[in-house]
């Protein structure tokens, strides 16, 4: 492994998970959400519960989800609340879910529209500023606590991978089916994605990757699958996914120790050492960006497109390395920590 060492100062410790988009900060912590431009606060929502952002595929939207859990047995509250890359609220939407039961999955598109998926029932609710519209995306589902599922959406189509059956990996048949919903008409294609268990899903503007692993004679295969907008499966890899990026054009997936690139048909990796995990990365002109950590140690490396190692930051200076997500703002990394968020430089 190459690539120098280079220090780093920290700039700021904020508090809560705090993330920038354009000029607006947004902080969130298990009391407020805070949305923050030029120093002041704007919006401010005392609301207590777990809380989790997501973007649009362009940033032109933001979501941020909050669950209010309880010991108890009982239902439990949840919200979620959409904005725009201003940082203006569009709109929320509040509901209950039970409490031994899984809540649905989401997304929100680059025209403020919220899809929830619920991977028991196959219900997608579409949600704006204006209406709720609902539609089955099957008739009848058999009833299953443990299903893999995973939403994606571009501005006219949602797309959902779901399982259907238990997992069971003596259980060599098809499992897997990815829907395409229209969200003006809410017509409905699917197709049989020949998995046992999605695992990632990502939209481009004109084809879909789909990744998952398929059981064979209780050995597990990994596959990427890039699909047309026709749902036509154009070509399949034997690439390992926790989660699919994507930039001009060039797949990169990460899962466990490695970073994986699709290029022109032709895949390549770079593989940690000693014991490293990838957890989390972007990509953009300069390059990968990954988070890593094992063995009591955390790094960020900065990587070409080609894997060659520019430089790694050891990140020894923070007393836990429990990060979980890396981000950048005017060219500084931003670290996110339980309760925490740290810029570096």
């Amino acid at each position: 492994m190459f690539g120098q060492q280079k220090n780093f100062v920290i700039e700021d410790e904020l508090i809560g998970k705090n993330y920038f988009v354009n000029s607006v900060r947004v902080q969130i912590t298990q009391e407020l959400i805070n949305i923050i431009d030029n120093d002041r606060s704007v919006i401010n929502i005392p609301i207590k519960g777990a809380k989790y952002l997501e973007f649009s595929p362009s940033n032109k939207f933001f979501i941020i989800s909050n669950y209010q859990f309880s010991a108890d047995k009982k239902d439990y509250p949840y919200s979620y609340f959409v904005f725009n890359a201003e940082g203006e609220k569009i709109f929320e939407y509040a509901d209950s879910s039970p409490y031994d039961l899984p809540h649905a999955i989401y997304a929100v598109n680059d025209v403020g529209t919220l899809a929830l998926f619920d991977p028991l029932t196959f219900q997608l609710n579409l949600i704006d500023a204006n209406s709720k519209r609902t539609i089955k995306l099957e008739k009848e589902i058999p009833f299953e606590m443990e299903r893999a599922s995973f939403i994606a959406m571009r501005s006219n189509f949602v797309f959902v991978s779901a399982s259907v059956k238990p997992t069971d990996i003596t259980d060599n048949s098809s499992n897997v089916i990815l829907y395409k919903i229209d969200i003006n008409s809410l017509s409905v294609e699917k197709t049989n994605l020949e998995l046992s268990i999605p695992t990632a899903l990502y939209a481009g503007e004109s084809e879909l990757a789909a990744a998952g692993v398929k059981y064979n004679d209780s050995k597990i295969y990994h596959s990427l699958k890039l699909i047309s907008e026709e749902l036509k499966i154009k070509k399949e890899y034997e690439i390992s996914a926790e989660e699919i990026y994507s930039y001009n054009g060039v797949y990169f997936t990460r899962f466990a120790d490695k970073i994986i690139k699709l290029e022109n048909g032709s895949t390549s990796e770079y593989k940690f050492e000693d014991g490293n995990r990838v957890i989390d990365l972007f990509v953009d002109i300069n390059g990968i960006h990954a988070l890593v950590k094992g063995n009591n140690k955390a790094s960020i490396y900065k990587l070409s497109r080609n894997f060659d190692v520019d430089f790694y930051i050891l990140l020894n200076k923070f007393e836990s390395k429990n990060f979980t997500e890396i981000s950048s703002a005017q060219g500084k990394y931003v670290l996110l920590q339980s309760g925490k968020t740290f810029i570096i430089n």
